[in-house]
Protein backbone atom coordinates (compact mmCIF):
# COMPACT_ATOMS: atom_id res chain seq x y z
CA UNK A 1 0.00 0.00 0.00
CA UNK A 2 1.25 3.69 -0.91
CA UNK A 3 0.19 6.54 0.87
CA UNK A 4 0.50 10.63 0.23
CA UNK A 5 0.00 13.84 2.49
CA UNK A 6 -0.02 16.84 0.25
CA UNK A 7 -0.29 20.62 2.12
CA UNK A 8 -0.46 23.49 0.55
CA UNK A 9 -0.59 26.65 2.43
CA UNK A 10 -1.59 30.18 0.89
CA UNK A 11 -2.82 32.02 3.55
CA UNK A 12 -1.69 33.43 6.54
CA UNK A 13 -3.38 35.41 8.75
CA UNK A 14 -0.64 37.13 10.63
CA UNK A 15 0.02 40.92 9.95
CA UNK A 16 3.72 40.41 9.72
CA UNK A 17 3.88 36.98 7.63
CA UNK A 18 3.42 37.43 3.93
CA UNK A 19 0.81 35.24 1.99
CA UNK A 20 2.13 32.56 -0.81
CA UNK A 21 -0.06 32.51 -3.62
CA UNK A 22 1.86 29.83 -5.65
CA UNK A 23 1.89 27.00 -2.61
CA UNK A 24 -1.48 25.90 -2.92
CA UNK A 25 -1.53 25.48 -6.76
CA UNK A 26 1.89 23.84 -5.70
CA UNK A 27 -0.10 21.06 -3.96
CA UNK A 28 -3.03 20.15 -5.82
CA UNK A 29 -0.42 19.90 -9.09
CA UNK A 30 1.45 17.51 -7.21
CA UNK A 31 -2.44 16.16 -6.43
CA UNK A 32 -2.58 15.44 -9.83
CA UNK A 33 0.93 14.17 -10.45
CA UNK A 34 0.08 11.48 -8.03
CA UNK A 35 -3.06 10.70 -8.75
CA UNK A 36 -2.33 10.01 -12.64
CA UNK A 37 0.45 8.07 -11.77
CA UNK A 38 -2.04 5.10 -10.40
CA UNK A 39 0.13 4.12 -7.65
CA UNK A 40 -1.37 5.54 -4.17
CA UNK A 41 -3.83 3.95 -2.38
CA UNK A 42 -5.01 7.23 -0.49
CA UNK A 43 -3.46 10.57 -1.03
CA UNK A 44 -4.73 12.86 2.00
CA UNK A 45 -4.57 16.91 0.09
CA UNK A 46 -4.89 19.82 2.26
CA UNK A 47 -4.88 23.56 0.57
CA UNK A 48 -8.00 25.13 2.20
CA UNK A 49 -8.43 25.17 5.97
CA UNK A 50 -4.81 25.13 6.46
CA UNK A 51 -4.60 26.08 10.05
CA UNK A 52 -2.84 23.98 12.70
CA UNK A 53 -5.42 22.66 14.49
CA UNK A 54 -6.74 21.05 10.84
CA UNK A 55 -4.08 20.57 9.58
CA UNK A 56 -2.50 18.06 12.65
CA UNK A 57 -5.78 16.63 13.02
CA UNK A 58 -5.81 15.61 9.65
CA UNK A 59 -2.47 14.25 9.56
CA UNK A 60 -2.91 12.25 12.51
CA UNK A 61 -6.57 10.77 12.01
CA UNK A 62 -4.75 9.72 8.37
CA UNK A 63 -2.06 8.21 9.78
CA UNK A 64 -4.06 6.68 12.90
CA UNK A 65 -6.14 5.28 10.43
CA UNK A 66 -3.47 3.10 8.37
CA UNK A 67 -1.48 2.29 12.05
CA UNK A 68 -4.64 0.45 13.42
CA UNK A 69 -4.99 -1.55 10.04
CA UNK A 70 -2.21 -4.12 10.42
CA UNK A 71 -3.89 -5.80 7.29
CA UNK A 72 -1.74 -4.03 4.57
CA UNK A 73 1.77 -3.03 4.92
CA UNK A 74 2.74 0.60 3.95
CA UNK A 75 5.01 0.02 0.64
CA UNK A 76 5.84 4.10 0.69
CA UNK A 77 4.41 7.19 2.58
CA UNK A 78 4.72 10.10 0.64
CA UNK A 79 4.87 13.59 2.40
CA UNK A 80 5.05 16.93 0.47
CA UNK A 81 4.73 20.60 1.69
CA UNK A 82 4.52 23.78 0.31
CA UNK A 83 4.52 27.09 2.21
CA UNK A 84 6.56 29.20 4.42
CA UNK A 85 9.41 27.46 6.74
CA UNK A 86 11.39 28.51 10.22
CA UNK A 87 14.46 27.78 11.91
CA UNK A 88 14.13 27.74 15.86
CA UNK A 89 16.69 26.66 18.17
CA UNK A 90 17.81 23.93 15.60
CA UNK A 91 14.24 22.88 14.82
CA UNK A 92 12.06 23.49 11.31
CA UNK A 93 9.25 24.44 11.46
CA UNK A 94 6.09 24.25 9.03
CA UNK A 95 4.38 27.45 8.99
CA UNK A 96 0.19 26.99 9.13
CA UNK A 97 -1.79 29.79 8.11
CA UNK A 98 -2.87 30.39 12.04
CA UNK A 99 1.00 30.77 13.02
CA UNK A 100 1.72 33.14 15.80
CA UNK A 101 5.01 33.96 17.24
CA UNK A 102 4.27 33.65 20.81
CA UNK A 103 2.65 30.24 20.32
CA UNK A 104 5.25 28.64 18.13
CA UNK A 105 4.99 25.22 18.81
CA UNK A 106 1.24 25.30 18.84
CA UNK A 107 0.66 26.81 15.79
CA UNK A 108 3.42 24.83 13.56
CA UNK A 109 4.60 21.89 12.73
CA UNK A 110 7.96 20.58 13.55
CA UNK A 111 9.69 18.53 11.76
CA UNK A 112 10.77 15.80 14.48
CA UNK A 113 6.74 15.42 15.39
CA UNK A 114 5.95 14.98 11.84
CA UNK A 115 8.86 12.26 11.56
CA UNK A 116 7.59 10.84 14.50
CA UNK A 117 4.01 10.56 13.34
CA UNK A 118 5.01 8.61 9.83
CA UNK A 119 7.20 5.98 11.74
CA UNK A 120 4.42 4.95 13.43
CA UNK A 121 3.38 3.79 9.70
CA UNK A 122 6.43 1.94 8.89
CA UNK A 123 6.92 2.25 5.61
CA UNK A 124 9.39 0.94 3.84
CA UNK A 125 10.40 3.82 1.60
CA UNK A 126 9.65 7.70 3.11
CA UNK A 127 9.67 10.23 0.69
CA UNK A 128 9.72 13.96 1.66
CA UNK A 129 9.53 17.16 -0.54
CA UNK A 130 9.55 20.15 1.14
CA UNK A 131 9.45 22.88 -0.92
CA UNK A 132 10.51 26.26 2.46
CA UNK A 133 12.48 28.20 3.02
CA UNK A 134 15.36 26.96 5.34
CA UNK A 135 14.14 23.67 4.80
CA UNK A 136 17.43 21.82 4.81
CA UNK A 137 17.41 19.79 7.82
CA UNK A 138 20.57 18.27 8.23
CA UNK A 139 19.86 14.59 9.81
CA UNK A 140 23.49 13.81 9.92
CA UNK A 141 24.66 16.43 13.16
CA UNK A 142 28.41 16.58 13.54
CA UNK A 143 31.05 14.55 11.00
CA UNK A 144 31.86 11.37 12.99
CA UNK A 145 29.70 11.72 16.10
CA UNK A 146 27.22 10.09 13.96
CA UNK A 147 26.26 7.98 11.05
CA UNK A 148 23.65 8.39 9.00
CA UNK A 149 22.33 5.22 9.43
CA UNK A 150 21.99 5.98 13.30
CA UNK A 151 20.42 8.78 12.56
CA UNK A 152 17.52 7.62 10.49
CA UNK A 153 17.11 3.95 12.22
CA UNK A 154 17.82 4.79 15.86
CA UNK A 155 14.10 3.35 16.23
CA UNK A 156 11.83 0.16 16.16
CA UNK A 157 9.84 1.72 13.63
CA UNK A 158 12.43 3.89 11.88
CA UNK A 159 12.93 4.12 8.27
CA UNK A 160 13.75 1.84 6.47
CA UNK A 161 15.14 4.05 3.23
CA UNK A 162 13.93 7.27 2.73
CA UNK A 163 14.54 9.84 0.24
CA UNK A 164 14.36 13.62 1.61
CA UNK A 165 14.19 16.45 -1.02
CA UNK A 166 14.49 20.02 0.30
CA UNK A 167 14.54 22.92 -1.63
CA UNK A 168 16.81 24.99 0.14
CA UNK A 169 19.60 25.14 2.86
CA UNK A 170 18.77 26.34 6.48
CA UNK A 171 19.89 29.55 5.78
CA UNK A 172 18.80 30.30 2.90
CA UNK A 173 15.14 31.31 1.15
CA UNK A 174 13.25 29.40 -1.31
CA UNK A 175 11.97 31.34 -4.70
CA UNK A 176 8.32 31.31 -6.06
CA UNK A 177 6.35 33.15 -8.79
CA UNK A 178 2.90 34.04 -8.09
CA UNK A 179 1.79 31.18 -10.16
CA UNK A 180 4.19 28.12 -8.79
CA UNK A 181 7.18 27.96 -6.33
CA UNK A 182 10.77 27.06 -8.09
CA UNK A 183 11.39 23.62 -6.71
CA UNK A 184 7.92 22.02 -7.26
CA UNK A 185 8.35 23.07 -10.77
CA UNK A 186 11.62 21.97 -11.20
CA UNK A 187 10.18 18.13 -9.62
CA UNK A 188 7.35 17.95 -12.06
CA UNK A 189 9.74 19.58 -15.02
CA UNK A 190 11.78 16.53 -14.47
CA UNK A 191 8.86 14.32 -15.02
CA UNK A 192 7.98 15.93 -18.20
CA UNK A 193 11.80 16.03 -19.83
CA UNK A 194 12.09 11.85 -18.79
CA UNK A 195 11.81 9.61 -21.57
CA UNK A 196 8.79 7.11 -21.37
CA UNK A 197 9.38 4.51 -18.77
CA UNK A 198 9.95 4.05 -15.12
CA UNK A 199 11.66 7.42 -13.05
CA UNK A 200 14.00 6.70 -10.39
CA UNK A 201 13.82 9.20 -7.40
CA UNK A 202 17.61 9.34 -7.94
CA UNK A 203 16.58 10.91 -11.98
CA UNK A 204 14.25 13.38 -10.52
CA UNK A 205 16.67 14.62 -8.14
CA UNK A 206 19.64 14.51 -10.61
CA UNK A 207 17.31 16.84 -12.88
CA UNK A 208 16.55 19.04 -9.73
CA UNK A 209 20.18 19.38 -9.24
CA UNK A 210 20.99 20.39 -12.62
CA UNK A 211 18.20 22.74 -12.33
CA UNK A 212 19.28 24.35 -9.64
CA UNK A 213 23.02 24.80 -10.88
CA UNK A 214 21.70 27.55 -13.35
CA UNK A 215 23.36 31.21 -11.68
CA UNK A 216 19.24 32.41 -11.76
CA UNK A 217 18.72 30.81 -8.66
CA UNK A 218 20.11 31.72 -5.36
CA UNK A 219 18.65 28.51 -3.33
CA UNK A 220 20.51 25.29 -3.43
CA UNK A 221 17.93 22.33 -2.87
CA UNK A 222 19.61 19.76 0.43
CA UNK A 223 18.94 16.11 -0.27
CA UNK A 224 19.35 13.49 2.18
CA UNK A 225 19.18 9.90 0.80
CA UNK A 226 19.28 5.79 2.46
CA UNK A 227 18.31 3.71 -0.35
CA UNK A 228 19.22 1.49 -2.88
CA UNK A 229 19.34 4.06 -5.95
CA UNK A 230 16.39 2.10 -7.66
CA UNK A 231 13.49 2.86 -5.92
CA UNK A 232 10.91 3.82 -8.82
CA UNK A 233 8.66 7.11 -8.78
CA UNK A 234 6.13 6.55 -11.30
CA UNK A 235 5.99 4.97 -14.97
CA UNK A 236 6.00 8.10 -17.04
CA UNK A 237 3.70 7.99 -20.45
CA UNK A 238 2.95 10.30 -23.03
CA UNK A 239 -1.10 10.76 -21.40
CA UNK A 240 0.53 11.60 -17.90
CA UNK A 241 3.06 14.00 -19.61
CA UNK A 242 0.29 15.48 -21.60
CA UNK A 243 -2.03 16.14 -18.64
CA UNK A 244 0.85 17.63 -16.17
CA UNK A 245 2.24 20.10 -19.18
CA UNK A 246 -2.53 20.90 -19.80
CA UNK A 247 -1.90 21.96 -16.72
CA UNK A 248 0.94 23.67 -16.31
CA UNK A 249 0.29 25.79 -19.35
CA UNK A 250 -3.78 26.73 -18.34
CA UNK A 251 -1.71 27.93 -14.81
CA UNK A 252 1.18 30.14 -16.31
CA UNK A 253 -1.04 31.53 -18.89
CA UNK A 254 -4.35 32.47 -17.26
CA UNK A 255 -4.81 34.85 -14.38
CA UNK A 256 -6.38 32.28 -12.02
CA UNK A 257 -5.22 29.52 -9.50
CA UNK A 258 -5.98 26.12 -10.37
CA UNK A 259 -8.63 24.59 -8.19
CA UNK A 260 -9.61 20.92 -7.77
CA UNK A 261 -12.35 20.15 -10.02
CA UNK A 262 -11.73 22.49 -12.29
CA UNK A 263 -8.72 21.01 -14.38
CA UNK A 264 -11.13 18.52 -16.49
CA UNK A 265 -10.42 19.06 -19.65
CA UNK A 266 -13.31 18.03 -21.09
CA UNK A 267 -15.63 20.90 -19.18
CA UNK A 268 -16.65 23.94 -21.65
CA UNK A 269 -16.07 27.87 -20.80
CA UNK A 270 -19.69 27.92 -19.90
CA UNK A 271 -19.52 24.90 -17.40
CA UNK A 272 -16.10 26.01 -15.92
CA UNK A 273 -18.17 29.47 -14.92
CA UNK A 274 -20.91 27.90 -14.08
CA UNK A 275 -19.08 25.74 -11.66
CA UNK A 276 -17.47 28.68 -10.41
CA UNK A 277 -20.61 30.39 -10.22
CA UNK A 278 -21.55 28.22 -7.15
CA UNK A 279 -19.21 29.79 -5.01
CA UNK A 280 -20.59 33.47 -5.12
CA UNK A 281 -23.22 35.07 -3.37
CA UNK A 282 -25.97 36.03 -5.73
CA UNK A 283 -27.48 39.29 -3.90
CA UNK A 284 -26.36 41.60 -1.40
CA UNK A 285 -29.50 40.15 0.29
CA UNK A 286 -28.00 36.92 0.29
CA UNK A 287 -24.74 38.20 1.65
CA UNK A 288 -26.40 40.35 4.18
CA UNK A 289 -28.40 37.32 5.92
CA UNK A 290 -24.67 34.93 5.92
CA UNK A 291 -23.31 38.14 7.46
CA UNK A 292 -25.67 38.35 10.33
CA UNK A 293 -25.33 34.95 11.21
CA UNK A 294 -21.35 35.62 11.63
CA UNK A 295 -22.66 38.63 14.03
CA UNK A 296 -24.98 36.51 16.24
CA UNK A 297 -21.95 33.66 16.19
CA UNK A 298 -20.10 36.60 18.10
CA UNK A 299 -22.53 38.11 20.26
CA UNK A 300 -24.21 34.95 21.46
CA UNK A 301 -20.64 32.95 22.43
CA UNK A 302 -20.75 31.85 25.67
CA UNK A 303 -18.01 32.36 27.92
CA UNK A 304 -16.35 30.05 30.63
CA UNK A 305 -16.95 30.67 34.46
CA UNK A 306 -13.58 31.90 34.87
CA UNK A 307 -14.18 35.00 32.77
CA UNK A 308 -17.64 35.93 34.08
CA UNK A 309 -16.69 35.46 37.36
CA UNK A 310 -13.48 38.09 36.45
CA UNK A 311 -15.55 40.54 34.13
CA UNK A 312 -18.41 41.86 33.22
CA UNK A 313 -18.74 41.02 29.26
CA UNK A 314 -20.08 43.82 26.80
CA UNK A 315 -20.41 43.41 22.72
CA UNK A 316 -21.42 46.24 20.96
CA UNK A 317 -21.25 47.28 17.18
CA UNK A 318 -19.27 50.31 15.83
CA UNK A 319 -19.80 51.80 12.09
CA UNK A 320 -16.40 54.07 12.07
CA UNK A 321 -12.54 52.72 11.80
CA UNK A 322 -11.13 56.28 11.44
CA UNK A 323 -9.87 55.71 14.90
CA UNK A 324 -8.79 51.88 14.47
CA UNK A 325 -5.34 51.59 16.03
CA UNK A 326 -2.66 50.65 12.83
CA UNK A 327 -5.51 51.40 10.15
CA UNK A 328 -2.83 51.24 7.63
CA UNK A 329 -2.31 47.12 7.94
CA UNK A 330 -5.97 46.59 7.37
CA UNK A 331 -6.22 48.90 4.49
CA UNK A 332 -2.77 47.63 3.01
CA UNK A 333 -4.08 43.87 2.84
CA UNK A 334 -7.15 45.32 1.87
CA UNK A 335 -5.94 46.74 -0.85
CA UNK A 336 -4.38 43.86 -2.81
CA UNK A 337 -8.66 42.68 -2.34
CA UNK A 338 -9.98 43.78 -5.77
CA UNK A 339 -13.04 42.36 -5.61
CA UNK A 340 -14.09 43.55 -2.08
CA UNK A 341 -16.58 45.89 -1.50
CA UNK A 342 -14.07 48.63 0.52
CA UNK A 343 -12.57 51.77 -0.71
CA UNK A 344 -9.33 53.08 0.60
CA UNK A 345 -7.93 56.55 1.42
CA UNK A 346 -4.49 57.81 1.50
CA UNK A 347 -2.60 60.11 2.96
CA UNK A 348 1.32 61.27 2.84
CA UNK A 349 3.40 61.04 5.78
CA UNK A 350 7.07 61.91 6.09
CA UNK A 351 9.32 59.15 7.59
CA UNK A 352 12.89 59.05 8.48
CA UNK A 353 14.78 56.23 6.62
CA UNK A 354 18.30 55.47 7.23
CA UNK A 355 21.08 56.06 4.72
CA UNK A 356 22.70 53.29 3.70
CA UNK A 357 25.49 52.39 1.49
CA UNK A 358 26.02 48.55 1.05
CA UNK A 359 29.90 48.69 -0.02
CA UNK A 360 30.83 51.25 2.54
CA UNK A 361 27.97 49.18 5.55
CA UNK A 362 30.25 46.14 4.80
CA UNK A 363 33.61 48.61 5.19
CA UNK A 364 32.03 50.09 8.09
CA UNK A 365 30.62 47.20 9.98
CA UNK A 366 34.17 45.31 9.51
CA UNK A 367 36.01 48.19 11.26
CA UNK A 368 33.32 48.63 14.15
CA UNK A 369 33.67 45.43 14.81
CA UNK A 370 37.76 45.30 14.88
CA UNK A 371 37.58 48.53 17.24
CA UNK A 372 33.89 47.53 19.17
CA UNK A 373 32.34 50.67 18.40
CA UNK A 374 29.16 51.35 17.35
CA UNK A 375 28.80 52.97 14.05
CA UNK A 376 26.87 56.57 13.47
CA UNK A 377 23.58 56.40 11.66
CA UNK A 378 22.67 58.92 9.04
CA UNK A 379 19.07 59.21 8.37
CA UNK A 380 17.08 61.31 5.55
CA UNK A 381 13.39 62.50 5.46
CA UNK A 382 10.88 60.88 2.51
CA UNK A 383 7.53 61.14 1.74
CA UNK A 384 5.72 57.60 1.85
CA UNK A 385 1.84 56.85 0.82
CA UNK A 386 -0.51 55.05 3.86
CA UNK A 387 -3.61 54.48 4.31
CA UNK A 388 -5.29 56.73 6.11
CA UNK A 389 -9.26 55.28 6.46
CA UNK A 390 -11.06 52.48 4.43
CA UNK A 391 -15.04 52.02 4.40
CA UNK A 392 -16.65 49.53 3.49
CA UNK A 393 -19.35 50.39 0.56
CA UNK A 394 -22.18 47.27 0.53
CA UNK A 395 -24.79 47.09 3.54
CA UNK A 396 -23.28 44.48 6.16
CA UNK A 397 -25.24 43.61 9.67
CA UNK A 398 -21.53 44.89 11.28
CA UNK A 399 -18.66 46.75 10.23
CA UNK A 400 -16.67 46.69 13.24
CA UNK A 401 -17.64 44.90 16.56
CA UNK A 402 -15.98 45.81 20.34
CA UNK A 403 -15.69 43.34 22.77
CA UNK A 404 -15.11 44.67 26.37
CA UNK A 405 -14.30 43.05 29.55
CA UNK A 406 -14.84 45.07 32.51
CA UNK A 407 -13.17 43.84 35.62
CA UNK A 408 -15.19 42.64 39.26
CA UNK A 409 -12.19 43.75 41.31
CA UNK A 410 -10.33 46.32 41.41
CA UNK A 411 -6.63 44.22 40.95
CA UNK A 412 -7.89 43.42 37.57
CA UNK A 413 -6.99 45.13 34.29
CA UNK A 414 -9.18 45.52 31.76
CA UNK A 415 -9.07 43.72 28.36
CA UNK A 416 -10.64 44.60 24.89
CA UNK A 417 -11.14 42.67 21.26
CA UNK A 418 -11.53 44.44 18.01
CA UNK A 419 -12.76 42.80 15.59
CA UNK A 420 -13.89 44.01 11.65
CA UNK A 421 -15.28 42.14 8.68
CA UNK A 422 -15.03 43.26 5.21
CA UNK A 423 -16.01 41.27 2.23
CA UNK A 424 -16.90 40.26 -1.55
CA UNK A 425 -19.78 38.12 -3.18
CA UNK A 426 -17.45 35.30 -2.04
CA UNK A 427 -14.81 35.95 0.89
CA UNK A 428 -15.43 36.75 4.03
CA UNK A 429 -12.39 38.41 5.93
CA UNK A 430 -12.21 39.10 9.45
CA UNK A 431 -9.63 41.49 11.24
CA UNK A 432 -8.94 41.13 14.79
CA UNK A 433 -6.31 42.31 17.67
CA UNK A 434 -6.79 41.47 21.33
CA UNK A 435 -5.38 43.69 23.78
CA UNK A 436 -4.64 44.33 27.45
CA UNK A 437 -5.64 47.91 28.12
CA UNK A 438 -4.45 50.81 30.79
CA UNK A 439 -5.91 52.11 33.07
CA UNK A 440 -5.72 55.89 32.85
CA UNK A 441 -8.36 57.23 35.22
CA UNK A 442 -10.63 55.05 37.64
CA UNK A 443 -12.38 52.10 36.23
CA UNK A 444 -11.42 54.19 32.72
CA UNK A 445 -9.37 51.87 30.30
CA UNK A 446 -7.90 52.13 26.79
CA UNK A 447 -6.04 50.42 24.31
CA UNK A 448 -2.24 50.03 24.62
CA UNK A 449 -2.14 51.16 21.07
CA UNK A 450 1.49 49.82 21.52
CA UNK A 451 1.15 46.40 21.75
CA UNK A 452 -1.81 46.24 18.95
CA UNK A 453 -1.00 43.40 16.71
CA UNK A 454 -3.57 42.60 14.05
CA UNK A 455 -4.23 39.15 12.75
CA UNK A 456 -7.09 37.99 9.89
CA UNK A 457 -8.85 34.82 9.09
CA UNK A 458 -10.53 34.46 6.11
CA UNK A 459 -13.51 32.15 4.96
CA UNK A 460 -16.11 31.38 2.13
CA UNK A 461 -19.20 33.85 2.78
CA UNK A 462 -21.87 31.24 1.58
CA UNK A 463 -20.22 28.81 4.24
CA UNK A 464 -20.38 30.54 7.79
CA UNK A 465 -23.51 29.63 8.02
CA UNK A 466 -21.96 25.60 8.12
CA UNK A 467 -20.33 24.09 11.57
CA UNK A 468 -17.15 24.06 10.13
CA UNK A 469 -17.23 27.64 9.19
CA UNK A 470 -18.83 28.72 12.23
CA UNK A 471 -16.57 27.07 14.54
CA UNK A 472 -13.37 29.06 13.03
CA UNK A 473 -15.62 32.17 13.83
CA UNK A 474 -15.77 30.97 17.19
CA UNK A 475 -12.27 29.96 17.43
CA UNK A 476 -11.61 34.07 17.11
CA UNK A 477 -13.48 34.40 20.49
CA UNK A 478 -12.23 31.46 22.24
CA UNK A 479 -8.43 32.42 21.35
CA UNK A 480 -9.54 36.04 23.09
CA UNK A 481 -10.27 34.06 26.14
CA UNK A 482 -7.33 31.82 25.68
CA UNK A 483 -5.15 35.28 25.89
CA UNK A 484 -6.84 36.34 28.85
CA UNK A 485 -6.50 33.54 31.10
CA UNK A 486 -2.85 33.10 30.02
CA UNK A 487 -2.10 36.67 31.24
CA UNK A 488 -3.70 35.15 34.57
CA UNK A 489 -2.10 31.65 34.57
CA UNK A 490 1.42 33.73 34.27
CA UNK A 491 0.92 36.18 37.03
CA UNK A 492 -0.53 34.01 39.56
CA UNK A 493 1.50 30.42 37.99
CA UNK A 494 3.19 30.26 42.08
CA UNK A 495 0.34 30.62 43.95
CA UNK A 496 -1.73 27.99 41.42
CA UNK A 497 1.17 25.56 41.97
CA UNK A 498 1.18 25.80 45.34
CA UNK A 499 -2.68 25.49 45.56
CA UNK A 500 -2.09 22.34 43.14
CA UNK A 501 0.51 20.81 45.53
CA UNK A 502 -1.86 21.12 48.46
CA UNK A 503 -4.83 19.40 46.91
CA UNK A 504 -6.43 22.67 46.30
CA UNK A 505 -8.20 23.18 43.49
CA UNK A 506 -6.89 25.32 40.27
CA UNK A 507 -8.91 28.00 38.57
CA UNK A 508 -7.09 28.60 35.78
CA UNK A 509 -4.01 25.92 33.65
CA UNK A 510 -0.70 26.22 34.03
CA UNK A 511 0.79 26.81 30.88
CA UNK A 512 5.24 26.75 29.76
CA UNK A 513 7.07 29.99 30.33
CA UNK A 514 6.96 32.10 27.11
CA UNK A 515 10.14 31.09 24.96
CA UNK A 516 12.48 34.68 24.78
CA UNK A 517 12.82 36.70 22.50
CA UNK A 518 16.14 34.95 21.49
CA UNK A 519 14.58 31.88 21.34
CA UNK A 520 12.04 33.03 18.95
CA UNK A 521 14.60 34.39 16.55
CA UNK A 522 15.31 32.91 13.28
Amino acid sequence: MNLAILIGVSEYYHEEIDNLTACKNDAILMNSLLKSTNKYDEILLIENDTTSDNVKKQITEFIKKYTENKEKDIEEVFFYYSGHGQVYNQEFHYILSDFDFERLNSTSLNNSELDNLLRNLKPKLAIKLIDACKSGVSYVKEPGEFNFEKIISHEEHAFQNCYFMFSSHTNQNSGATDKISHFTWSFLKAIINSHNGEVRYLDIISSIKDDFAQPKYTQIPYFVSQASYTEVFCNVTDPLRDLLVGKLSLLLAKNYSIEKEKNNSSMTLLEIIQKEAEEYCKTPEEAYELLKQVRETIFNYEYNQDITSLYEVTAFDIDSYSDLPKINVIGEQLSKEEDYFVQIEYKNINVKVEITNPLQSSLLRLSHSLTGTQPEKKYRMIEKEVVSNFSVTEESPFYRIKINLEPRFPNLPGFTATIVAAFSKKELTIFYFYNKCKEVSWKQFVENEDKVMWKYNKFLLKKVGEPEEKNKVEKIIRDFQTYVLEYFTEKYKTQLIDNNTEGGEMLLPVVPNKETEEDKKD
